[in-house]
């Protein structure tokens, strides 16, 4: 599955790279400069000395500290170790978040033919003198010239150059032409594949994939350019560390002053491929001259023999060249780990931007929502509701103040219908209706709500698959040293990603296919495209609110004030009051009168009557304020409960709806995070292991 849907992406720079690039061979100038003050009297033993100065198996006896442990020959080439190659190159392309490119580079490493002829793939920019610095090396057999040489001529082919009985030349599918040499010492164990010139190359990733193919990579180069282009230094740039590779520097006969400028441009050229095998100083017009004038001596001057004798020298000695496939396999194996690395960190810093993302823009979010929701409803809606209720209390106070408690000896048995009749008149409706409002405000938060956060989810999951993808590396569009500078290899933009076409080493140049999708990263993004559906799915179950919900709480409430028993209780009251006063008043005219009857004096009985009958007054008018207090206070505790209800009711729906779903859905968003952080850890850690292994092959190889 993990096939179907890879992304290429940057091969960060490894600090152990750094380690491994100061820690590489270094060539002591000294014989160098030794070399070119000797270049006047002896000029072919000076290009034989200065090349085996390049060369890192030639280094000079008084510097062995700075030279590498002396990589011992393999016993011979047919030794198990091509089977623990393979079976590292195996394990590496076992693993699943491995890119089509990578598998393919891989395969094409594992497929090669540990005991056939060496490979030698020839890369150089144009007017480089490679076609004549080519024919030179096969020694120009029976006259001839196998590539056209002619100044101005360029190819955007590739040519390979096999050993034949006869001249023979086919162009086969896609502009590849296959020639056969005869009579070339140096096609008897190799054969040579020329790319098409670099201006050639629209894709350098394709160039490198065909590297891989080849068991050495000959970068040819002229004197005025030595490697500083920006070409040229995008494609020694993704080899120079580990790939068995050879320069040859033409145009040495072009210097103005070869003693003095050759030393320096050989210096710059080491520079920049520290770790080459070789770097050999030729001139393709001496050994044209050396040609025409059947010289050997002029021959030897030009440096094409050195060259051409360390080529043969390589491909004829079995477990060198059994080591150089060994190399460039393991090489291959080691750059294809770099880069899975440096996918899986970069996927492990994708999936943590993803994540920061989502808590941005939906954990966030969400809870602003539910804040906000919240506050409105406290802040506006319940306020509503509490000036409706202080409303209502004003009114009951009024109507306490129009129904003093002499009214009541004739309209007590009125006072229920009139208190009901005045709050029909204010009510709580207003409140109700506030509630009907703050439902629908609340549902339609909750579907801005769903639908935003199905929307952000949606574009997460397209962000994740739409990584930066380019159809491959383009050369630059000048040669410019500082813009090449920083391209350690071509996996230096965000993807260079190239599905090469090319299944056997005779195959052209494909055209880019650009993957899609980081293997790394899938569990997320299938997570996140289900979570899509959960949110929808949510968003039909929650984000309807049932307009009547809050609304039924005050109507609750309204119905105690309009329909319940407290207008009745007023009214039983004030009929208790208007009974036990008038009993009272009765009571005191008829003691009153009994006191006349009984011989007390008038003047003293009437006004004690009197006195009695106003303090029953008073007592009644007491009662009746306390009773409209207690009335008030009910009212007032009928107004919390309401407030409490209303709260719970609310409540409840932000939690059902809102705060449970989204709550449910951040937490298997959290726990689906962690289950890819921790693939992608243990993905890397393989890869470590299966690094530690191809280290110690190169170990054993080099050692």
């Amino acid at each position: 599955m993990y096939r179907a849907r890879l992304l290429h992406r940057a091969a960060a720079a490894r600090p152990w790279l750094a380690g491994a690039a100061a820690a590489a061979v270094t060539r002591p100038a000294v014989a160098r400069v030794v070399a070119a003050r000797k270049v006047a009297a002896a000029p072919q033993a000076y290009y034989a000395s200065l090349s085996a100065a390049s060369s890192p198996a030639a280094a000079p006896a008084e510097a062995p500290a700075a030279e590498a442990p002396v990589a011992a020959p393999l016993a011979d080439p047919t030794t198990p170790m091509h089977v623990e190659v393979a079976a590292a190159l195996d394990r590496i392309l076992a693993l699943p978040e491995l890119s089509t490119k990578w598998s393919r580079r891989l395969a094409f490493a594992a497929e090669r033919d540990w005991d056939g002829p060496l490979k030698v793939l020839v890369v150089a920019d144009r007017h480089v003198g490679r076609a004549a610095l080519v024919n030179a090396l096969l020694g120009y057999p029976d006259g001839r010239a196998a590539v056209d040489e002619t100044w101005g001529a360029d190819f955007a082919d590739t040519i390979r150059i096999t050993k034949g009985d006869a001249w023979a030349e086919e162009t086969v599918d896609g502009g590849i032409r296959r020639i056969k040499v005869p009579h070339s010492p140096l096609l008897a164990d190799a054969e040579l594949t020329l790319a098409p010139a670099l201006p050639h190359v629209t894709n350098v990733s394709d160039l490198n994939t065909l590297a891989t193919k080849h068991d050495l990579v000959l970068v040819v180069t002229d004197t005025p350019r030595h490697l500083s282009t920006a070409r040229e230094e995008l494609f020694v740039a993704a080899h120079r560390d580990r790939r068995p590779l050879v320069v040859a520097v033409n145009g040495t006969d072009y210097l103005a002053n070869e003693a003095v400028e050759l030393p320096r441009i050989l210096a710059a050229v080491r520079a920049r491929v520290p770790h080459a095998d070789a770097v050999f100083p030729v001139s393709t017009r001496r050994a044209a001259v050396a040609q025409y004038l059947s010289s050997a001596t002029s021959d030897g001057d030009s440096g094409v023999p050195a060259l051409a004798e360390h080529l043969r020298r390589t491909a004829a000695a079995g477990p060198a060249r059994a080591q150089l496939k060994y190399r460039s396999a393991l090489a291959t194996a080691r750059d294809a780990l770099d880069h899975l690395d440096a996918q899986l960190a970069t996927a492990g810093d994708r999936l943590a931007a993803l994540d920061r993302a989502f808590q941005r823009r939906v954990t966030d979010r969400v809870l602003g929502d539910q804040r906000r929701l919240l506050t409105e409803f406290h802040d506006r809606d319940l306020r509503a509701v509490a000036d409706a209720v202080a409303r209502i209390q004003a009114s009951i106070r009024g109507f306490f103040d129009a129904t003093p408690f002499w009214k009541l000896f004739w309209h007590a048995d009125g006072v229920g219908a009139a208190l009901r009749a005045h709050l029909r008149s204010h009510l709580l409706s207003e409140a109700e209706a506030r509630m009907a409002f703050a439902s629908g405000r609340l549902g339609e938060g909750l579907r801005y709500l769903y639908a935003g956060v199905e929307a952000t989810v949606a574009e997460l999951h397209r962000g994740g698959e739409a990584a930066p993808t380019a159809a491959g590396t383009a050369w630059p569009a000048a040669d410019s040293v500082s813009a090449a500078a920083s391209a350690k290899s071509e996996e230096s933009t965000a993807s260079v990603a190239a599905t090469e076409a090319a299944a056997t080493d005779s195959e052209p140049l494909a055209a880019p296919a650009p993957e899609i999708v980081d293997p790394a990263l899938e569990p997320m993004l299938t997570f996140l495209d289900r979570m899509q559906d959960l949110v929808a799915r949510d968003a039909a179950a929650h984000a309807n609110v049932d307009p009547f919900a809050l609304s039924n709480v005050v109507w609750r409430f309204r119905a105690q004030f309009e329909q319940g028993d407290y207008a009745d209780h007023v009214r039983a009251h004030a009929e208790s009051l208007v009974l036990r006063t008038a009993a009272a008043q009765g009571a005191a005219v008829v003691g009153t009168l009994l006191a006349v009857v009984n011989g007390i004096d008038p003047a003293l009985a009437v006004p004690a009557g009197v006195v009695g009958s106003a303090a029953s007054l008073a007592w009644m008018r007491g009662e009746w304020g306390k009773f409209e207090d207690k009335y008030i206070k009910l009212t007032g505790e009928l107004q919390d409960a309401m407030r409490a209800d209303l709260l719970g009711a609310y409540h409840g729906l932000v939690n059902d709806k809102l705060t449970v779903p989204m709550s449910n859905l951040v937490d298997v968003y959290d726990q689906a995070v962690r289950d890819n952080a921790e693939h992608i850890d243990a993905r890397r850690a393989e890869v470590a292991k299966v690094r530690a292994v191809v280290d110690g092959l190169i170990k054993r190889i080099d050692a």
